[in-house]
């Protein structure tokens, strides 16, 4: 395997900002088929994607009987974009209540779901991956390399949520409009991790990757005002 830790966090980067992708499983009705479900999904805060998924839906039965899963997803331009599958095995997430907020503060619905008996949260374990950045930047990565560090970012990330959203709102509406091409009328935090954080804009989710990883708290600070000075010199 080529392993390469420069492409492992684009692949990352990209995986964040996506909400949607493909998940592909071993059959379990038709065996040596595999079977591909468009799913919604988030990353935790190392990155491991994490899925809330009805025991009725196929490729739960598939999971149940073969742990084995894959994830893909791509930005908006498929063929000349970045693009990247990801590889490993399922576990359960019910008893991961960091993963699950993470979940619903992206998906609010899942909620309602999740409080019914047949829908639970798993989560993909990488083993490995495969990312695409564009003509000719193709590359194998580890989960070694993929995965992202231990940080004390996870054990704030509620507090920095609930002051971003209660001091700073005009920066977070700089950063939307930044981001998007216009200032909304309504704008809050969901999530912030490591590697940047989730708006909802008018009703919309937003990605604002941070340039380099923060790997504390206080490095989330800096990431996040030289975000809020940026988007307002450019507002």
């Amino acid at each position: 395997m080529n392993d390469a830790s420069g492409h492992a966090r684009p692949a990352r980067l990209l995986l964040r900002a996506g909400r949607a992708g493909v998940i592909a499983t071993q059959s379990e009705r038709f065996p040596g088929f595999p079977f591909a479900s468009a799913v919604p999904y988030t990353l935790d805060a190392e990155g491991r994607p994490v899925f809330l998924v009805s025991d009725l839906a196929a490729h739960a039965r598939n999971l149940a009987q073969d742990p084995r899963m894959s994830l893909c997803v791509h930005g908006l331009d498929v063929v000349a974009g970045g693009r990247v599958t990801l590889l490993g095995r399922s576990c359960d997430a019910d008893e991961d209540l960091s993963a699950r907020a993470r979940y619903c503060a992206l998906f609010p619905e899942a909620r309602d779901f999740g409080a019914l008996g047949d829908f639970h949260f798993l989560r993909m374990q990488p083993e490995a991956g495969h990312y695409i950045g564009g003509f000719g930047d193709i590359r194998w990565f580890s989960s070694l390399h993929y995965l992202a560090p231990a940080t004390g970012v996870q054990a704030r990330e509620a507090d920095i949520v609930e002051h971003m959203n209660a001091d700073h709102r005009d920066a977070l509406r700089h950063m939307a409009w930044h981001s998007r091409g216009r200032e909304p009328a309504e704008v809050s935090m969901l999530t912030v991790d490591c590697d940047g954080l989730d708006l909802r804009a008018d009703g919309r989710l937003l990605r604002v990757p941070f340039d380099e990883a923060a790997l504390d708290a206080d490095q989330v600070r800096q990431r996040l005002v030289q975000l809020a000075r940026a988007a307002t010199a450019q507002a």
